[in-house]
């Protein structure tokens, strides 16, 4: 299954900032082509969190796993949800 959302730096930023971590631009190095089948490397400034004062990881990553670990617990709360939405399918039948 996949499920895709869209969700742009500025709401990872409020996100991480709400939850009490710093968030900072680094750029990171990636590779484009370019002509005879060579490759360049250029700059892109790229939404970090910073976990300590040295260390920071890439916000994207750390939200997808985050949003992953969400999907996948078995809280009080999805089992709540998967019990209503039991409840919800059978009705419709």
């Amino acid at each position: 299954m996949i499920v895709q959302f869209f969700i742009n730096d500025d709401d990872m930023r409020g996100f991480f900032e709400g939850c009490g971590y710093a968030c900072k631009m680094i750029d990171v190095p990636f590779t484009r082509p370019a002509y005879h089948n060579r490759c360049e490397v250029d700059m892109r400034p790229t939404l970090h969190v910073m976990v300590d004062k040295d260390n920071a990881v890439k916000a994207e990553k750390l939200f997808e796993q985050h949003i992953k670990e969400r999907f996948l617990s078995p809280d009080l709360g999805a089992k709540l949800a998967v019990k209503k939405a039991i409840v919800t399918l059978k009705q419709k039948r």
